[in-house]
């Protein structure tokens, strides 16, 4: 179980960081910790303005969701085939608007 977990959670921030678009108006240090988790972008988030903090969140959780999409779409049960993930994470995508950073 523990390493299910890992697994997927590794995955999950992985995908994270790297689909990660930071808007620009972010400090070294808010860019930093927003860059690591979820839970730094809301951090950084509450320090901001309105527009902004709502900005920041957008991307993040854009970012994050993506991350559990392809996390679900590569450890879904019933997955039966490389092609059955990638049309679930291709869904998932779709409903976001962003096409999907990594292959699974």
């Amino acid at each position: 179980m523990v390493l299910g977990t890992t697994l997927i959670g590794g995955l999950v921030t992985a995908h994270y960081r790297a689909d990660l678009q930071l808007p620009a108006f972010l400090s070294d240090v808010q860019t930093m910790l927003a860059s690591e988790t979820l839970a730094g972008a809301h951090h950084v988030a509450t320090g901001l303005a309105g527009d902004q903090a709502q900005q920041l969140m957008q991307q993040a959780g854009s970012a994050f969701a993506g991350g559990i999409a392809l996390a679900l779409a590569r450890f879904r049960p019933g997955a039966r085939s490389d092609s059955d993930r990638l049309a679930y994470v291709a869904a998932a995508k779709k409903s976001t608007g962003r096409k999907p950073l990594i292959k699974c």
